[in-house]
């Protein structure tokens, strides 16, 4: 499929996918072609954190967010950064430490 006409989720589109929340159901049959920026990945991340996903990975600043997002989109991240490693989620893509 090419990238045009592909659905594009913000992230009052993500959170009820995730919590089978009401609309979830018309959001699932698009979701498997739909694309989510880093941006609103992060504004999920918050709102997960504010909901109780464990603080550590709250720490992340924006960028570091909008790198893990690429990353797991892409296959894997290569930072220098060992504090991204230490944050323990099943959510974080492969990351290779350069030094």
């Amino acid at each position: 499929m090419s990238d045009k006409g592909r659905p594009v989720f913000d992230a009052s589109a993500v959170l009820p996918l995730m919590q089978n929340e009401m609309g979830a159901d018309r959001l699932d049959g698009v979701r498997s072609n739909a694309v989510v920026s880093a941006v609103s990945v992060s504004e999920v991340l918050d709102k997960l954190v504010s909901k109780g996903m464990p603080q550590m990975l709250a720490a992340a600043s924006l960028g570091d967010r909008c790198f893990l997002a690429c990353a797991r989109k892409y296959g894997t991240g290569w930072t220098a950064d060992h504090d991204l490693a230490r944050i323990g989620s099943n959510w974080l893509p492969p990351l290779t430490m350069f030094r």
